[in-house]
């Protein structure tokens, strides 16, 4: 499988947290949200690099309410793609909550139903890539939520601490970048410079690390 790599350069004169999360998604449930994919912190003269595959997952997590700030930590993580296996069950008995019954469905499209066990906000489903977790909503008894990805990764750089998975309020990034992959590229610099300006420089020629390098 292809392996993706991301190497940030904070070449600014702050301390903080640099995150990528993704864009990208239809998704046919109310009140989604995103979630903080990849985030460590940086200080000023640092490197950080990120690395993923693009293998999607089911997650699911007892955190109900989706506000931001609040961090959506996976109970579960069931490996699926998007040609099999792209669909499951959420339901509850006497041990709590947990996924079942996963099967073939619809190309192109993710699908977690829940059943009638389901509280409303009770607990949370959504999808994930590369073993954390991007998109999330509120669950719903015998509802199917519907994922629909075709994603675009997003860069942002904040002064706060922000854990993975964390709830964001996207439209608090007004500085966020866009992370391209031209066709045959699989290597991204990305510095953020004095001036706090963003430079995004695809590698074509660059060999991403192998993800357990």
């Amino acid at each position: 499988m292809t392996a993706y790599s991301v190497r940030f350069k904070n070449k600014s004169k702050n301390a903080g947290t640099v995150l990528m999360y993704q864009k990208g998604v239809d998704i046919n449930a109310p009140d989604a949200q995103s979630l903080a994919w990849f985030s460590k912190g940086t200080n000023s003269g640092t490197n950080v690099t990120f690395r993923w595959t693009i293998d999607y997952s089911f997650v699911w997590s007892e955190i109900g309410e989706l506000t931001p700030g609040v961090v959506f930590n996976a109970n579960q993580v069931v490996d699926t793609d998007l040609k099999k296996k792209n669909a499951i069950t959420l339901t509850r008995n006497e041990s709590g909550y947990v996924f079942k019954d996963q099967s073939d469905s619809e190309p192109g499209v993710l699908h977690i139903y829940q059943d009638d066990t389901i509280p409303y906000h009770g607990a949370s489903v959504g999808i994930g890539m590369s073993g954390n977790g991007t998109f999330a909503v509120p669950s719903q008894p015998k509802l199917t939520a519907l994922f629909t990805p075709h994603p675009k990764y997003y860069m942002a750089f904040s002064l706060q601490h922000i854990q993975e998975g964390q709830i964001l309020d996207i439209d608090q990034f007004t500085d966020a970048v866009e992370i391209p992959f031209p066709p045959s590229c699989y290597f991204v610099d990305v510095e953020l410079d004095e001036t706090n300006t963003w430079h995004v420089t695809p590698l074509p020629n660059v060999n991403a690390f192998p993800i357990n390098g």
